[in-house]
């Protein structure tokens, strides 16, 4: 009895682990996801009261996408004290986004692309450094620097 009890025992475990055991190729039943795939061209430096061209490149599986369902770059200074809005962009010969823009104060600044392709959306922010900086601008760039250094478990200023 106490036999036929821990064959039984053994034949469930078995059955259970059989169960939960990864299906081969399984892979496939998911949704496959390609992201878009996006390049900010910053030029370095950017000067203030000259014109610069900004541009945005994105991709999605390797081909250049000249055309999206909407984008849209939203620039701001640190402080919020200025802004700058971009909407129905045209690309240029290269399939690139172009954004012209002539910056009137030195600052740190950030750019935020908004794309959406085929429902899938993309946000990437970028900072600009334009001209030169405050030390307070200096200040909240080491900060944000040490913030995402512990984010990212970055033990290697200890």
């Amino acid at each position: 009895m106490k036999r036929q009890a821990i064959m039984i025992a053994a034949l469930l475990f078995s059955v259970i682990v059989g169960a939960c055991s990864e299906i081969d190729d399984v892979t496939h039943l998911y949704k496959q996801e390609s992201p878009i795939d996006i390049e900010m061209n910053i030029p370095d430096p950017i000067v203030t009261d000259q014109e610069e061209s900004l541009t945005v490149s994105l991709s999605h599986n390797g081909e250049l996408l000249s055309k999206v369902d909407s984008l849209h770059v939203h620039i701001w200074k640190h402080d919020h004290t200025v802004a700058y809005h971009f909407e129905q962009l045209e690309t240029d010969q290269d399939g690139a986004f172009n954004l012209p823009l002539t910056f009137e104060s030195d600052g740190l600044y950030y750019m935020k692309v908004d794309v959406t392709h085929n429902g899938d959306t993309i946000m990437p922010t970028a900072q600009l450094i334009v001209g030169e900086l405050t030390d307070e601008e200096w200040n909240i760039l080491h900060n944000q620097r040490e913030s995402h250094d512990q984010d990212h478990g970055d033990d290697s200023h200890h």
